[in-house]
């Protein structure tokens, strides 16, 4: 069923936009690449379990800076300014193999060993999944943030992008500045 769905939707894709079509084939061999590759196996030695923290701020700044250069090019937007707000950090997990042993008494316990890469000069665990920081609002100020068509297209792209709700969002007009 699943398999099915599948290839119903690759079909459709093929059909639509043959470009992302081959993209998303290309992305795909390579996943599989880097896993049928023998990678070096060995313990972490990170004090997390199996996330890695990112720096919330470094996240908001990075969107606030694409925001920023998008929202400006728009047409009657003018000078931009934005602030994203962001709940919860950005975590990464890695890929582990699970060792059971048995013991003779019929319990079992597990322990885990990450999947190990050799990157030349390092060696680096083979990420499997990014959870990526909740943005819990956005503010624009900008200089054509009085007129209610901006306003509407700021806020419908500002959504669109960060597949948030629009009343999440406010944008508003810049303070004029004398001179």
């Amino acid at each position: 069923m699943l398999k099915d769905k599948l290839s119903e939707l690759l079909k459709k894709l093929y059909t639509r936009d043959k470009k992302l079509f081959i993209l998303i084939v290309a992305c795909v061999v390579a996943v599989m690449l880097i896993f049928l590759s023998e990678p070096k196996q060995g313990k972490s030695t990170a004090t997390k379990d199996e996330y890695e923290v990112i720096n919330e701020a470094e996240y908001e700044r990075e969107l606030e800076k694409r925001l920023t250069g998008i929202i400006s090019n728009m047409q009657g937007a003018g000078k931009t300014e934005v602030m994203v707000k962001t709940e919860s950090a950005e975590s990464r997990e890695y890929l582990r193999n699970k060792k059971a042993e048995g013991s003779a008494d019929g319990s079992q316990r597990n322990e885990y060993e990450y999947v190990i890469i050799d990157n030349g000069n390092n060696e680096e665990c083979v990420p499997v999944r990014t959870t990526y920081p909740v943005i819990t609002g956005v503010i624009v100020v900008c200089q054509g943030g009085e007129n209610s068509k901006v306003k509407n297209e700021v806020t419908n792209a500002v959504a669109s992008l960060l597949g948030i709700s629009t009343y999440n969002i406010s944008v508003l007009p810049m303070k004029q500045t004398e001179g």
